[in-house]
């Protein structure tokens, strides 16, 4: 029988975590990134040039 912990040892899993980690707070700023490790790194460009724009329509 496995331990229960072999599974937290995985590298996928590992990989899942850190890309949900990513997906996370892009998602609560409106920025919606595909599931698995590519779609993240062909969108990570893009998004990270959008949050970098200054806001549009801000009172200041």
């Amino acid at each position: 029988m496995e331990s229960p912990n072999t599974w937290l040892q995985s590298s996928s899993f590992a990989h899942n975590v850190q890309i949900n980690a990513l997906r996370g707070p892009l998602t609560e700023y409106g920025e919606v990134v595909g599931k698995g490790r590519s779609a993240l790194d062909s969108a990570i460009p893009e998004v990270l040039a959008r949050v970098a724009e200054p806001a549009t329509g801000c009172a200041h």
